[in-house]
């Protein structure tokens, strides 16, 4: 009896010079708000404030970051801010069901209709009607046939990587290569 007084005195005192987290738990329901490493999550009429963290935040799939109308499985522990307040910190985000403005997981070399041409890279519309950016690789990318031009409402094949941003933690797309579709 009396060692199982120790043992829950031992934890309680773990929990709290722990910094107050509490055990991680779990959310699930459609993003209705995105922000800067932030999300809003409805789980059946109860909206609540999800951060994510560049450094620990892990997704699933790895090229997807969430947004509005997506379907999702939160992980989540509950942490204390430096004023002192409740934090839901994201641990893993799970895509369950895209939303019409996600672009889930897509495959590489993917065949687009180029909406936006630039010095850095074009936006282009997926098959499924997503408009998506993909960045030129300085100087890396290839163009096919050597010279080509994009212009808007041209059909390419665009092979290309993702990388994540260390700051913001979205997922950029890098083209490999841009290839002219005759098509």
């Amino acid at each position: 009896m009396k060692s199982n007084s120790i043992l829950g005195l031992i934890c309680g005192i773990s929990l709290i010079a722990g910094g107050f987290q509490a055990l991680g738990d779990e959310a699930s329901g459609t993003i209705t708000e995105t922000g800067f490493l932030s999300l809003k999550l409805d789980e059946k009429g109860t909206i609540r404030l999800f951060n994510a963290s560049a450094k620990n935040t892990q997704y699933a799939p790895a090229s997807w970051r969430p947004e509005v109308g997506d379907q999702v499985k939160i992980d989540y522990n509950v942490t204390k801010s430096r004023r002192g307040d409740p934090v839901l910190a994201i641990a893993t985000a799970t895509l369950t069901k895209a939303g019409p403005n996600s672009i889930g997981e897509i495959k590489s070399p993917v065949t687009v209709t180029i909406v936006e041409t630039g010095k850095t890279g074009v936006k282009a519309k997926l098959p499924k009607g997503q408009i998506v950016k993909f960045d030129y690789d300085r100087g890396k990318t290839e163009k096919s046939p050597v010279g080509w031009v994009e212009n808007v409402g041209d059909q390419a094949i665009i092979t290309f990587h993702s990388q994540p941003n260390r700051f913001t933690g979205k997922v950029s797309l890098v083209a490999d290569k841009v290839e002219k579709n005759n098509h």
